[in-house]
């Protein structure tokens, strides 16, 4: 018997072992690609809880620096404020002085304009003298 005729005689027997080989041989690559896309799972997933430990982080920085920038704007806002009253105060303070300096002039005014005007041997003093005096 030649190996044509084998073939020919137990062809459904060697077309159901090559379906076998075919299946096992993709069955073994799908066992080799599994094994290697369940190593690159557990990479991917070992680099997303690191990345998502560090954003935790991250996180918790920001938490920290936004209530410290809070506290220095909170401290910042009193400080202008303060400043704001005292600019006020001191303005107060200035129109008083120069309402003060104004009747202080005035008085010294009307003492230099009584100067000289009392006669010889009287002391008594000027009515413009005694108004200008406090």
């Amino acid at each position: 018997m030649t190996a044509l005729a084998f073939a020919l005689r137990h062809w459904k027997i060697i077309l159901a072992g090559l379906g076998v080989a075919i299946l096992t041989g993709s069955l073994i690559a799908e066992k080799l690609y599994s094994a290697r896309l369940e190593t690159k799972v557990e990479r991917l997933t070992g680099q997303l809880a690191s990345e998502r430990a560090a954003h935790d982080a991250t996180l918790a920085s920001v938490a920290v620096l936004t209530t410290a920038l809070e506290k220095k704007n909170a401290e910042s806002q009193a400080r202008a404020d303060a400043f704001a009253k005292a600019r006020a105060e001191a303005a107060q303070r200035v129109q008083k002085a120069e309402r003060d300096y104004a009747v202080t002039q005035r008085r010294i005014d009307a003492l230099r304009a009584a100067v000289g005007k009392n006669d010889g041997n009287q002391c008594a003093v000027p009515k413009e003298v005694l108004d200008a005096l406090p």
